[in-house]
């Protein structure tokens, strides 16, 4: 879509850590490669953060989340941390990172 080719995604991969270089006007993004276990480094012109907050959830299907007992909760919904004070918790979060 909008110009964005399969092999500009990247999937299994973490981002580590962005840092706008005021100099040169890039964005610096640190990713780790999970699959390989390893970090690169790469430079963007534009950065977007998209968490999904401002829309509606894409809530993905899991086999067996039926069965599970806690709560089970989308980030869209999530507003502060409170009640899970106290509490182990489980995060599920898929990264993406687009490729120039």
């Amino acid at each position: 879509i909008h110009g964005v080719r399969d092999s500009d995604v990247l999937t299994r991969h973490c981002v580590r850590g962005v840092k706008y270089e005021e100099a040169t006007g890039v964005f610096r993004v640190w990713v780790t490669d999970i699959s390989k276990d390893e970090d690169f480094e790469q430079e963007f012109d534009r950065l977007v953060v998209a968490t999904g907050h401002f829309s509606i959830p894409n809530t993905p299907v899991i086999k067996g989340i039926d069965k599970f007992c806690g709560r089970v909760l989308h980030a869209h919904n999530f507003k502060n941390a409170r009640e899970f004070t106290g509490r182990e918790c489980l995060s599920l979060v898929p990264a993406t990172v687009l490729r120039t």
